[in-house]
């Protein structure tokens, strides 16, 4: 793969990384693309890549006894995904699903992954630190499950998609292809009707405007 051919300081994990570590990473990665729907993984596969979101948005999740599907987290670009394998499980445990017609990803196939790491001290701790933090962000949503309201947690995602996702339109941010209720609701542990209803609420009170598939948040201070 040609390594000038795409910007590696775009993924969050190798900002800063060096000219040399950039086509090191080059010669053992490849960009994959995929269209909507299309499954990048699924259960009980071999954990042998590890992924970086360059376009488009991917969901990992899991089905319930039911076959009801959980949305467990959406990555969205430069952030990594699929790195079990990095924790000694041999085979998925969930499965990661396409969201966009244009998504592409950066795979590396984890062996040549783990030489990278071991050569770049460096990145290694970064890499700790970023597992580290998302298992807190995981931590933090089962004690919300706990503790507070369906609508609290409708607007906790809004604020935390627009302050991860959100362009700065003057006092505003916009939020640009917005999810369904559907995955609100999956995501955050309610039901559709409650995201549809808590959403038209916020819009009744001019908190936020729905276009399609973008919300526009007036006020990221005020929203309640």
């Amino acid at each position: 793969m040609n390594s000038l051919a795409l910007n590696y300081q775009t993924i969050n994990l190798f900002s800063g990384l060096n000219q040399e570590n950039i086509e090191a990473l080059g010669a053992i990665s490849e960009v994959l693309k995929f269209k909507k729907y299309q499954y990048i993984y699924n259960p009980k596969e071999a954990a042998d890549h590890v992924y970086f979101v360059l376009e488009g948005r991917v969901k990992i999740c899991s089905y319930n006894e039911i076959g009801k599907e959980l949305i467990k987290t959406i990555h969205y670009p430069g952030e990594m995904f699929g790195e079990c394998g990095l924790l000694e499980n041999a085979e998925r445990l969930d499965y990661a699903q396409s969201m966009d017609s244009s998504l592409r990803l950066l795979a590396v196939p984890l062996p040549a992954f783990k030489r990278f790491l071991c050569n770049n001290p460096d990145l290694s701790i970064k890499l700790t630190s970023r597992i580290g933090n998302k298992l807190m962000a995981a931590q933090k949503r089962i004690e919300n499950f706990i503790f507070k309201s369906a609508r609290s947690r409708i607007i906790d995602f809004i604020k935390d998609l627009a302050n991860k996702q959100g362009r700065q339109v003057g006092y505003e941010i916009l939020i640009k292809n917005f999810l369904t209720h559907n995955e609100i609701a999956s995501l955050i542990g309610t039901s559709r009707q409650t995201v549809t209803i808590v959403l038209n609420e916020l819009k009744k009170s001019n908190q936020i405007h729905i276009d399609r598939k973008n919300v526009l948040v007036r006020d990221i201070n005020t929203l309640q």
